[in-house]
Formats: C-alpha cells, structure tokens, sequence
C-alpha cells in the first residue's frame, strides 16, 4: 500500500466503526513504523499493513485485524520513549469515532534506529527528507530519555544513533 491507499483504509476502518459503535464511543490510533512514514510523506515504499501502538478493545481489534492493521507492535513498544502521545501528529482525514495520529518524525527516527531486524528499517529514515526535517534537538533529548529508561538491546540503539548521527547531522 501506498500512501493514498493507506488513508483510504483508515477512512475505511472508521465507517466500519461508526456502524459498530453507534454510541458516543471514539477511539485513538497511533500509527508507527513504515506506514507512518508514508502517510507523512517520507517514503514511497510500499508496506503490506499497518503498524498501530496500543493495545485496544476486543470490539475494536476485530475491526483493526479486518483492516490489516498490525497491533503486534507491542513486542517493540520500549522504542517509543515515554511521552510519544504528546508529540504525535493528528492525521488530518474525515474520521467520526478513530482518530489516527502519527508519531512525531523523531519519535519515529527512535523506533527505527532501536531495531535489529535489517537495512530496511535504517534506509527508512536516511531519506533527505527527513534528514531535513529532524529537530535534532528533540531527537537528541529523546535519545536521553530513552537511554534513561534503561531498555534491553540499548548498546544497539548507541551503536546506530551514533552511526546516524555521524552520517547525517549538518
């Protein structure tokens, strides 16, 4: 999926729960990951789902599993650092009961400089995009607080975080 048919499956995930909710209930989604990233405008990289942060209600997790959304994201939420729901970005699309937010980019350039699953997570942010649009004030205050939470695989997220930042900072 690209990024138009990215929005159009989260259009498409809220009427679906507009005609499962019927009351008042509203939710938010957090979008991580590759998709993100392309919603933004940051890739063109085709993915095949939607990474979510959260874990949600059962009624509403049949409807995100419908739309391929993938809420396994739970197995890395260490490489979001605390916080992330304040700087996330709302997506600006018509929704009634899901409000999908992005991370912000830095909180995104964290997640991927923490993983140790292959080159596509890294060429993910070595775009000039994005290299162009990192406060690298925040992505450095975010290195801190996450290096303060003291999570499994920290001499990685160095090691990468050091290597970025030597490529990259102006």
């Amino acid at each position: 999926m690209k990024k138009d048919e990215l929005i159009q499956r989260l259009i498409d995930l809220d009427l679906d729960a507009q005609l499962t909710f019927v009351d008042d209930t509203t939710f938010k989604c957090y979008i991580v990951g590759g998709s993100a990233l392309a919603i933004m405008g940051y890739t063109i990289r085709s993915t095949h789902d939607i990474d979510i942060l959260e874990r949600y209600p059962k009624e509403i997790s049949s409807l995100f599993s419908k739309h391929d959304m993938n809420m396994d994201v739970v197995a890395y939420f260490d490489s979001f650092p605390s916080g992330y729901e304040e700087r996330a970005c709302l997506i600006d699309i018509p929704t009634e009961k899901v409000k999908f937010f992005t991370l912000s980019l830095e909180d995104l350039v964290i997640a991927k400089l923490c993983t140790t699953r292959g080159k596509q997570d890294i060429v993910d942010i070595d775009s000039e995009s994005v290299i162009k649009d990192i406060d690298w004030e925040r992505l450095e205050s975010l290195a801190n607080l996450l290096r303060n939470s003291k999570i499994s695989g920290m001499e990685n997220f160095d090691y990468n975080y050091k290597e970025y930042k030597n490529k990259h900072r102006l």
